[in-house]
């Protein structure tokens, strides 16, 4: 008895092809989605550095606006439109009643063409203690 030692080598065209599809797909869905969570994780540092501040515990929403403008300035955040204005729509103090410090939190939202009408869509709202130092 002969054994056939003939095997399959290699990936066919049509496997090839859906290969590098998939890559593609993956690629742009990623390349969409960078410059969105880049604006994330800019406004989280902001926020995070604002509230690391002596003078927030006891500031008001219009000085924190400000500290947050030159933050986003700093940081390159086209996110929410660098002004004092348009920060404080975007934003909230919590003050809580049980003696903990308050809370700054922002809210906004960013979208990014993926292609053609079809959009992807950011929902951001994350919240920081003002601690201070």
């Amino acid at each position: 008895m002969r054994k056939s030692f003939h095997n399959q080598s290699g990936i066919s065209f049509l496997g090839l092809v859906l290969v590098l599809g998939l890559i593609a797909i993956m690629t742009l869905f990623a390349l969409r989605l960078f410059p969105l969570y880049t604006q994330k994780f800019a406004v989280i540092t902001s926020m995070n550095t604002v509230a690391a501040r002596p003078e927030v515990v006891s500031g008001s929403k219009q000085e924190i606006a400000k500290l947050l403008e030159k933050n986003f300035s700093i940081n390159s955040v086209t996110a929410i439109p660098n002004s004092t204005r348009e920060i404080r729509k975007h934003m909230k103090i919590i003050k809580h009643k049980d003696g903990s410090p308050p809370t700054l939190q922002i809210f906004f939202e960013m979208d990014n063409v993926l292609v053609a009408d079809i959009f992807l869509k950011l929902n951001f709202q994350h919240e920081v203690p003002l601690t201070g130092p």
